[in-house]
């Protein structure tokens, strides 16, 4: 995954924030590593923990998936 945006008028309306939980809930079981360089703050109270090359979040229990 890279970089989530919002066309600037359109942002601080919780629209990105809707498209990553909307695409996260999809995706149980799953490691999701982002690369961006922007906003990191903005993906941590999605619940991302930065490392070392990406921002990552495991969804669920890593490769339990219900689907």
């Amino acid at each position: 995954m890279v970089d989530v945006w919002t066309f600037t008028p359109y942002r601080r309306q919780g629209i990105a924030s809707t498209m990553m939980r909307i695409l996260l809930d999809e995706l149980p079981g799953q490691h999701v590593c982002l690369f961006t360089d922007d906003v990191v703050d903005f993906y941590q109270q999605l619940g991302f923990k930065k490392l070392e090359t990406c921002l990552e979040k495991v969804v669920g229990k890593w490769l339990v998936n219900d689907h």
